[in-house]
């Protein structure tokens, strides 16, 4: 009677052991292809809206765009694999205000929204919505 109960017990320790790896999937599951790389990818120099100038821009891997410059000034957003982009341009204008003998701070935020297009060369143009003008950035 022990022998059997052993057996069963090695069965029912078998099967689970199995039914684990059926259900987790493990060992067989196969390798999740890597995302894709930004068609914009790299490293530009060139206007930001609302951020006074121009500026070292990186767009990454993913899409992801970032700046900023000596002045302060600072550019974010992201860009799609079609193209189409998000902008957030920002800087700080610091004034002496002698009426009230003291220093302002003052911020702007400019977003701009549209499509990039790349050429030949690897510059980008930007077209954007109605409340800033087009540019184009340098790749560097």
């Amino acid at each position: 009677m022990r022998s059997m109960t052993r057996w069963t017990l090695a069965g029912c320790m078998a099967l689970a052991a199995l039914s684990a790896v059926t259900v987790l999937n493990v060992g067989s599951a196969p390798a999740e292809a890597a995302p894709s790389v930004s068609s914009f990818a790299g490293s530009y120099v060139g206007y930001v809206p609302g951020a006074n100038g121009s500026m070292p821009i990186t767009i990454s891997d993913g899409g992801r765009i970032t700046g900023a410059s000596s002045s302060g000034a600072t550019a974010s957003g992201r860009v799609s694999a079609d193209g189409s982009y998000s902008l957030m341009g920002s800087s700080t204008v610091l004034w002496y205000d002698e009426r009230r003998d003291r220093i302002e701070r003052y911020t702007s935020n400019v977003k701009s929204i549209g499509i990039m297009t790349s050429d030949p060369d690897g510059n980008i143009a930007c077209t954007n919505n109605r409340y800033t003008s087009g540019f184009v950035w340098l790749r560097q």
